[in-house]
């Protein structure tokens, strides 16, 4: 359940992530352009992130992943509160950047770990400088609110991760590839089934 802010609305935000791979031979900028099939890895790669560091589906939307040369920048919407706190001690802790590497060696098929350097800011204020404030960081995100709505281009790669996880798994042609973890939709159903 989405928090009340001060005001007594719901409470949102906006921060900005930006994304530099320091690895010489992986510019995730380059490969987000590549409309072949780059854009869609990388986006997938950003939304499992945001889904390990904000611990689930909800309470946040990516509104715009766009071109910061050299930086990769991914705009997000935070609707709720917990949602919020959960991703700001993910990213301070390091374990945003670990799963960022880990989604992107194993979707980008990259010989070696991704070493990324990361900037996080809501409006003008750098929120690396105050990451042990999370009340301050959480104030600037709420004070940032965001400017637009999701981009058509979000949408229709948020509908082809969709669609993807719906997809009934291909039989696997080579037994050395190592299996893909569910997407986040199959986590949802084994889940469910579960209970």
């Amino acid at each position: 359940m989405a928090d009340k802010s001060e005001d007594g609305g719901l409470w949102t935000g906006s921060a900005v992530l930006f994304l530099q791979s320091l690895c010489p031979n992986v510019n995730l900028l380059s490969l987000y352009k590549d409309h072949q099939k780059g854009k869609f890895m990388v986006f997938k790669v950003i939304k499992l992130t945001l889904i390990d560091s904000a611990r689930g589906l909800s309470g946040y939307e990516i509104l715009k992943v766009h071109d910061a040369d050299p930086f990769l920048g991914v705009e997000v919407k935070f609707m709720d509160v917990a949602a919020c706190q959960q991703f700001l001690n993910s990213y301070s802790s390091g374990a945003l950047h670990q799963s960022l590497s880990q989604h992107a060696c194993r979707l980008l098929a990259l010989p070696q770990e991704l070493t990324v350097e990361t900037q996080l800011k809501a409006s003008t204020h750098i929120l690396d400088l105050c990451l042990d404030d999370l009340e301050r960081c959480l104030k600037h995100i709420h004070l940032s609110q965001p400017e637009r709505l999701c981009d058509e281009e979000i949408d229709h790669l948020e509908q082809e991760l969709r669609s993807q996880a719906l997809r009934p798994a291909e039989p696997q042609s080579n037994t050395n590839q190592r299996e893909e973890p569910p997407c986040p939709q199959q986590l949802l159903q084994i889940s469910e089934q579960s209970l």
